[in-house]
């Protein structure tokens, strides 16, 4: 592992850079700031206009950053997607931020003691650890940047729980996978106005059809703002599993 990886990445020290003119190329730039990436390790660094490096690490945790400092970013706005960790960071919550009174979420209705889409407060939303992410999209289809408004750092597993590989097959692997591309086979990315995700997260106040593989919170909140049915969390476990199993086959297999 590498030290700019975010599990084990030393604390930065401003400092003054030569600008980075042999080995790191400028992959973003806004304003002042300039998020560089070195083509030889791959890791990157954000500069400000007199060359300073004011952090480095990870290409994901550094476009984070960057956009968190070119948007001034500070508090969800209406129509923003939020996530918390849940479970010391097992996984990831997805709700659609209206208000600080008002984050729509497909979870456990306390009140009515079944899970639904309901809406809560952002105190409820977030729970004891009062942090937050915020989900950037891109304007054209893409993963979106999560932007973490407490500094908390995820944990190692990127937010993705372990959960046992014992009864899931790889047909049911294949399963969950043809099923999202086939929600999505006549849908087409397209960022949503603020007033039109909200309006798209009230549309579905009260349904009670939740599925962890093909119905769950991202998939719900994702959809309010891009018109596609995905949870990457769940693709990325899907992907994990898959590569705990082929490591598992080559063990016993030598």
């Amino acid at each position: 592992m590498a030290i700019w990886d975010d599990g084990i990445k030393f604390p930065n020290i401003e400092a003054k850079t030569m600008g980075g003119e042999v080995f790191w190329e400028n992959i973003e730039e806004s304003g002042e700031y300039r998020l560089q990436k070195n083509i030889v390790f791959g890791n990157c660094r954000i500069l400000n206009a007199e060359n300073i490096r004011l952090d480095y690490g990870s290409e994901t945790s550094m476009r984070a950053k960057f956009h968190q400092l070119v948007n001034k970013i500070t508090h969800a706005v209406m129509g923003d997607v939020i996530c918390v960790h849940r479970m010391a960071g097992g996984y990831d919550h997805y709700g659609v931020y209206k208000d600080d009174q008002c984050v729509y979420e497909y979870n456990l209705n306390k009140n009515a003691k079944r899970i639904d889409i309901h809406k809560v407060s952002l105190d409820e939303f977030v729970g004891k650890d009062k942090s937050y992410s915020i989900l950037v999209f891109p304007e054209c289809e893409g993963d979106p940047t999560k932007i973490n408004i407490s500094g908390k750092k995820r944990n190692f597993l990127g937010g993705y729980s372990i959960v046992s590989n014992e009864h899931l097959n790889e047909s049911f692997l294949d399963i969950i996978m043809y099923i999202s591309r086939l929600k999505n086979q006549n849908s087409e990315y397209h960022l949503y106005s603020p007033e039109e995700t909200i309006k798209r997260a009230e549309s579905k106040l009260g349904e009670r059809e939740y599925n962890l593989f093909f119905n769950n919170c991202e998939h719900y909140a994702i959809w309010c703002k891009t018109g596609l049915w995905e949870s990457h969390q769940i693709e990325g476990l899907v992907s994990k599993i898959r590569q705990f199993k082929r490591i598992a086959e080559g063990l016993i297999v030598h």
